[in-house]
Formats: C-alpha cells, structure tokens, sequence
C-alpha cells in the first residue's frame, strides 16, 4: 500500500463537500507548517541558486497534489485495499497529462518512489545520506559531506516517505518512543522525531558494505603496513582476546569482518549484535540480535542477555558487534573463562581511552565493584587493542598496543605499531 494514498484514504469525511473542505485544510496547514517550521531558516545557497527552477518545479508538484486529491474526493475515498493499484494509476495518469517532460519523473518519484533520495540509493559509492528535515539533505562520497541540490516537494510526500521507509524496515517512530534504528536493504538507518529533534523528521543512512574487507584489500589501499596486517593475522591465529577501537566511521565492523575471514573452516563463532552488519564466514556460526519494541508487545532483549545465552551455544569464539552498556561485564567474565579468540568493537579515540570506557561500562553491570576488581578482571580478560582513526577522506589503522601489565596507576602497554602524526 502506498503511504500516501493511504494516509489520504483515512480522511472519511459524511459528504464531498466536507471532503474537500478536509483536503484544503491539510494543503493551508502543510503550507503554514512549513513557512512556520523550516523557513526560520534561509534557504542554503545550494538552493537558493536554483530557487527559480524549484519554484517552477514546486508550482508544478502542487497542482498533481490538489489533482490527485480531487480525483481521490470525486471517486469517493473509501475505495477497499485490493484497489489501491487504481490510485497508483489515478497519479500516474495525472502526471502523464499534467507535467512536463522536464519534472515528470522527478514528480512521480515524490509520489511513488523515495523523492530526491532516489539517484542516491543505488550510488555504492555514496556511504551516507543525511536528513535534517524536508529541505535538507546531504550525503558523505569520497570521506567527504556535500549537500544535495534537491529537497523533498511537500510535508505530506515527506512524512509518507519517512513512514514508508519505517514500515520496510519495521520500526515505528512515535512520541512514546521518538528514535529507532533498523537495516533498510543496504543501509544501517536510524529514524528521529520531535521531541529529541527541534522539528521534523531526522534520518541518517549508513550504506553496509556489501563487499567484505580482506586484509589483503587494505594492503592494497595502503591502510596500514603489511607487518602491522600481519600482527592483527596473527592475533586471529593465536586466539588472542583484543579490542576494535575507532570513532565513529573509522571502519571498526568493517575490520571485524576481515578478521573473521581469517578463522578456520570449521570454528564456531556466535555474534552479538543490535544491529545486523556481521558477516559470519561459515556456516557452523550463528547470530544473536537484540530486541527492541516501542509498543511494548514483546519482550525486550538486550546484548546482555544475549551474552549470557551465547554460553549456552558451544561458542569457539565470542564476537560482539560493540561494547556500549552493562554488557561489558558479562563479556568480560565470558572471556575470563576460557573463550579464547574473541573480538568486540568500542567507541574510543586511543588505547588509554578505550579501556577508561570499558572499566566505566563494567561499572554500570556491576555498580558494587570497585575499580580494582574490574581492570583485574580486564587484564585477565583481554590482550591488545586495535585502534583505528579517519584521517580526511582515509581510514586508516593508527596503532596496535598488547596489555602488558596491571600497575596501581593502571594499565601498561606495548606499543606494537603506531602510525606517525601528519
């Protein structure tokens, strides 16, 4: 079903007059919103400079909405669900007899596609599309943000678009809970609304690499030194415990990923996950997901009771997706036990950072130990740490450090590669 002839269809108004009365109120308000809402900002330049030619193609855009509305009035809105197809043909044809060649697809897209998003989807190239409301979009090719010189047509078309995307990925965004995140074909996505953004909808889409990293791929883009490679193959190869540390964007599934390629055939590795980017390399391996229903109709699971299961599961190795809430504990103690050759992925700038982040992390599972408990309970847990960093439009490895010793004044290290600043 189309979310816009959908929503359109709930109007079910005793008389046509009224019906019509309904659709110019929604037109006046969507109008009165968008001066009210979006225009307290100016228009950006990117826009700006081609206002004339979005003003003639909004005018044109506007005339197919009040058409199709009138059209939808005049056949009755109660039209039943298996005839949905006929108002895809009603738009089809009233672009087809309205619009001109220079907007007609770009029209029918707004309508019956993704609007301005729809050159961007299929560019692989492109690994981020960013959008702050109906007038702002943007999206990150090459390391690089550039805005895009196109905007969404209408509220209406906008918010439907936004709930035909959340209804393909199976979220639901609403006051009782205004965020959600789910996997939306090639992309990791997340969905916001007010009240934790200003106004509007916010999105960001993240492309999930459909090509896995090789260790022997990031040679050739010069992602690290083929010794400091090495190192990593070996820490895979000698089942050493260790950590994926970078910020945000620096390529730490990615690296995840290219590791496991490097296990053997039959070794069974259970992953841990809230959303779906590991790619397991064999079929002797499984996947855990997290849970999340802001409806309340199921029962909520997190990545620490996913840990506490993988236990259960006769894992050779633990892999978590990335280490965020009181998890950090449970895996921690998993790993104290035996699990050799396990992997998780954490936020952080540096090595020293990282495990300031993860003793904090423990803390919130375990609020009653103190912190000595928990940096030995680190030291016997893991050995080293990976830490990567993006540099301009590079991902980069930055260094490789082994955990060598537990002082009072904390953990040392082992500098086993470090790249030079500049």
């Amino acid at each position: 079903m189309n979310p816009l002839t959908s929503s359109l269809s709930n109007h079910s108004p005793s008389s046509k007059q009224s019906q019509k009365k309904d659709f110019e109120s929604i037109k006046q308000n969507s109008n009165k919103n968008h001066k009210q809402g979006r225009r307290e900002y100016p228009l950006p330049n990117y826009l700006s400079e081609k206002q004339e030619l979005k003003k003639n193609l909004v005018k044109e855009f506007e005339n197919i909405l009040y058409l199709f509305q009138n059209s939808l009035i005049n056949k009755n809105l109660s039209l039943p669900p298996q005839e949905e197809k006929n108002k895809e043909k009603i738009i089809h044809k009233i672009i087809n007899e309205n619009s001109s060649e220079k907007y007609k697809q770009r029209i029918l897209s707004e309508f019956s596609g993704f609007g301005p998003l729809d050159p961007l989807l299929p560019q692989s190239d492109i690994n981020e599309i960013i959008i702050n409301g109906k007038d702002h979009i943007f999206y990150e090719k090459n390391g690089k943000i550039r805005p895009l010189d196109d905007c969404f047509l209408s509220e209406i078309t906008f918010h439907n678009i936004v709930e035909k995307i959340g209804t393909q990925t199976h979220v639901t965004v609403n006051l009782k809970k205004p965020f959600a995140e789910g996997k939306w074909g090639p992309f990791r996505i997340i969905i916001l609304r007010p009240p934790i953004v200003k106004e509007d909808f916010h999105l960001c889409l993240r492309r999930q690499t459909q090509s896995l990293w090789t260790f022997e791929k990031l040679e050739k883009q010069n992602w690290a030194p083929q010794f400091a490679i090495q190192t990593i193959r070996q820490f895979v190869q000698d089942q050493i415990n260790f950590l994926v540390v970078g910020a945000t964007s620096s390529g730490k599934t990615s690296i995840l990923n290219a590791c496991l390629q490097e296990t053997k055939a039959y070794e069974r590795i259970v992953s841990i996950e809230d959303t779906d980017e590991i790619m397991l390399p064999n079929a002797t391996s499984m996947k855990l997901l997290t849970q999340n229903d802001p409806e309340s109709s199921k029962a909520l699971i997190t990545q620490q009771d996913l840990v506490r299961q993988s236990l259960r599961l006769r894992p050779d190795r633990i892999v978590m997706g990335e280490v965020r809430g009181g998890e950090a504990k449970d895996l921690l103690l998993a790993l104290a036990t035996g699990h050799k050759g396990s992997i998780g992925t954490l936020h952080g700038n540096d090595h020293k950072q990282a495990l300031w982040k993860l003793e904090t992390l423990a803390h919130i599972g375990a609020p009653q130990w103190n912190s000595s408990t928990i940096q030995k309970l680190i030291f016997s847990s893991l050995q080293a740490l990976v830490v990567l960093e993006k540099r301009e439009d590079m991902r980069l490895l930055k260094g490789i450090y082994r955990i060598t010793t537990l002082e009072t004044t904390g953990f040392l290290f082992e500098s086993l590669y470090e790249r030079e600043e500049g």
